[in-house]
């Protein structure tokens, strides 16, 4: 069987030759004691060559005696993520699919020979000793494999998680896609407006024939966000705003899409945002206050809703900025505000970052106001209520001729415009511009979708449109879009200062 996969790509025998492993390592393994560790060691192997432990696959060429390359061990090259295999530089690479390997009957291969089903031993004995499991040599192409049993089963269990259709939440008319809310959005009456606009939006993509002659179905997860049956294609995150530090927790193997990155960042192969979340937007009103102040010690005052997930993203913010300028940071509400004023007052902070909202926020606005404190209030995110301090100033991601007249259409045909306040309609652009870097990444991934297969177009989106933000980048080390973000005064006013584009660092 592995001379059929061998010979699949003529310009990297090496890819093929892993190829062919990976195969027949699927099909010894079995269904019995599968588990999620096991095929997410079989997949780093097919994927990317590489062992548990970070090392690379090694293999010997068997007709020339001389190593594998280590670029060219991963058999996804020629077989795809599917393993359905297809034309590789003129050559046609192997079908690999669990479901030809272990067929119940001796397969015919193109050759004309027969050879018998796979199973583990046989599987193990083709990686490391180069016979099938009719006894047959395999092609000399077929190098022998440095593997131990245990990674054969690994293997093995890989192929055969691939081979479930289900598992790529894709069928022959539909793309399944997630839609999950985070903790602090699913108690936010706005999020249900949100949602309703995913349902308009994508409805009106599937009544324009969808993808690929597919449409797209929308679906929640069944209890915990986690929880999804069966496992969509990808994942899409309603939050409550860039102030939302919750964190939504998505299957670990499907990528999840989001408007802005969760405070723990985006450290993480299958996560993706449009723009940087609370920590990176601190950074950068971090750095444009310092720019126009340069104190001789800088220090910045950072005052945040008294909760949980507040704590843990005001902690965050703080480590990342200590190498600007030290952080006083205090957890605030409504019956120490006064208390929180007067300490950063007595400090001499100047500059104040505010993270979240609400009555607590409030309460150190109007007591700064009584103690005649006017420091520059630096808001991570706009807040609910109009403001008239000239001074104060807010994250926007985007402004009004960075959204297409086509995208603006399609939003406008969703919503009720007028209703709307200004902090929803940014939340909500953010939001559509993460489902049409979604929809990008479907489209140029083409046809024969998988979720590894969507991971490696999105990190390929170089300076993509989506119409409802400023152009955007990805790549393998950089999984957000966004190049930069707008610092523009809070008070909205004819006077006002004009907006300040800032790169990202």
């Amino acid at each position: 069987m592995v001379a059929e996969l061998v010979v699949a790509c003529p310009r990297a025998l090496g890819r093929t030759w892993l190829a062919a492993a990976w195969l027949l390592a699927t099909a010894a393994c079995g269904a019995d004691g599968q588990t999620g560790d096991a095929i997410a060691r079989g997949r780093s192997l097919y994927l990317s060559g590489t062992h548990a432990d970070g090392r690379v696959l090694s293999a010997q060429n068997e007709s020339t005696g001389l190593a594998v390359p280590p670029a060219f061990v991963a058999c996804v090259n020629c077989h795809g993520h599917e393993g359905r295999g297809g034309n590789e530089a003129g050559t046609v690479a192997s079908d690999i699919r669990w479901e030809t390997l272990t067929k119940p009957y001796d397969y015919r291969r193109p050759d004309g020979r027969l050879r018998a089903p796979y199973d583990a031993a046989a599987f193990y004995t083709a990686l490391t000793q180069g016979r099938d499991p009719s006894g047959y040599s395999l092609d000399s192409a077929m190098p022998r494999f440095a593997l131990e049993p245990r990674e054969a089963d690994d293997l093995w269990a890989a192929l055969q998680s691939l081979a479930k259709s289900d598992d790529q939440g894709v069928s022959e008319d539909v793309i399944r896609i997630g839609v999950m809310m985070t903790p602090h959005a699913a108690l936010n009456a706005a999020a249900a407006m949100d949602r309703q606009l995913l349902n308009c939006w994508f409805g009106a993509l599937s009544a324009r024939g969808g993808m690929f002659r597919r449409r797209i179905e929308l679906v929640d997860a069944a209890g915990a966000p986690q929880q999804f049956a069966p496992l969509p294609l990808a994942v899409l995150t309603i939050s409550s705003g860039a102030g939302d530090a919750s964190t939504a927790a998505a299957p670990p193997t499907v990528p999840m899409i989001s408007a802005t990155e969760d405070f723990s960042g985006t450290d993480h192969r299958y996560r993706f945002a449009v723009y940087p979340g609370v920590v990176g937007r601190a950074r950068m009103l971090a750095r444009y206050a310092l720019a126009r102040t340069h104190p001789a010690s800088p220090a910045l005052g950072l005052v945040y809703p008294d909760d949980a997930d507040d704590r843990a993203a005001a902690t965050a913010i703080a480590a990342n900025l200590q190498p600007l300028a030290q952080v006083m940071s205090l957890a605030v509400s409504e019956t120490n505000a006064n208390a929180v004023v007067a300490r950063m007052r007595d400090a001499g902070l100047t500059h104040v970052i505010v993270l979240g909202a609400g009555g607590s926020i409030d309460a150190v606005m109007t007591s700064a106001e009584r103690q005649q404190w006017a420091p520059q209030f630096l808001w991570i995110e706009r807040p609910d209520r109009d403001s008239d301090d000239a001074r104060a100033v807010t994250i926007e991601p985007a402004l009004g001729h960075d959204v297409s007249v086509d995208a603006g259409s399609s939003y406008a045909a969703c919503v009720d415009l007028p209703s709307l306040r200004l902090r929803d309609r940014t939340r909500q652009l953010a939001l559509l511009a993460a489902a049409q870097m979604l929809v990008t990444g479907l489209e140029q991934a083409g046809r024969e979708i998988s979720r590894e297969r969507l991971v490696e177009t999105l990190q390929s989106l170089r300076e993509f449109h989506s119409g409802f933000a400023p152009p955007g980048s990805l790549s393998p080390e950089r999984h957000v879009a966004a190049s930069g973000l707008y610092v523009l005064p809070l008070a909205l006013s004819p006077s006002a200062a004009e907006p300040v584009w800032m790169l990202i660092e």
